[in-house]
């Protein structure tokens, strides 16, 4: 391993000094390392501005995918085990959950099963308490912000989130089945992961 590319990843800037930027992510003991994510280009990562996480959130992050894929599915728990790992989650510091939990006819309207099962969702959600939601894809994203936003326009952006009472912070990221099509694009979500890492104070 290329010593240099470990002193990049440690470095507080986070700023990329060479062409290539750890083809792997070291998790927090350094000595152990997961395939997250491929090569990079020089990024800055800065912190967002006069967000403060729930203090009293006993979740630090909750990723929110759409519904359950007939493949590819347990592949999706891996990489988000494995983006876990490398954001230095503990198992008890998050949770990965779906808001269509039961499988479906692909001939349903999608919004009609997420109107059905929205009431269960927000409930589980202020349960939670989590200080970030982490939402998968597009689909779950604009669902919630009552929008139809390209994700490539708002991905890593702090978004709010209220639910009855209850609100806490948002951010969008690609799906994990969508950089599994699209390895290129791990880096992007790792620049956005990286944001969320420093305001949780994980960096």
């Amino acid at each position: 391993m290329n010593e240099n590319w470990i002193k990049t990843f440690t470095g507080l800037r986070k700023r990329v000094e060479s062409s290539s930027f750890l083809d792997k992510v070291f998790t927090s003991d350094l000595t152990n390392f997961v395939d997250w994510p491929a090569s990079a280009s020089s990024v800055i990562i800065e912190s967002p501005k006069l967000v403060i996480a729930n203090p009293t959130s006993s979740l630090e992050v909750l990723f929110l995918s759409d519904y359950i894929r007939e493949k590819n599915s347990s592949e999706t728990e891996v990489l988000i085990k494995k983006i876990a790992e490398a954001m230095k989650l503990t198992e008890s510091d998050y949770q990965f959950i779906y808001f269509i939990e039961e499988k479906f006819d692909k001939k349903i309207d999608m919004t009609t099963l997420m109107d059905k099962n929205y009431t269960q969702l927000e409930n589980k959600i202020i349960n939670l308490n989590p200080k970030v939601v982490i939402t998968l894809g597009s689909t779950v994203t604009n669902y919630l912000l009552k929008e139809n936003l390209r994700l490539v326009s708002i991905h890593g952006k702090f978004l709010d989130l209220t639910l009855k009472n209850f609100e806490t912070k948002m951010v969008p990221i690609f799906h994990p089945e969508y950089l599994m099509v699209n390895p290129a694009m791990k880096k992007t979500v790792w620049d956005d992961l990286q944001k969320i890492m420093k305001f949780l104070g994980k960096n």
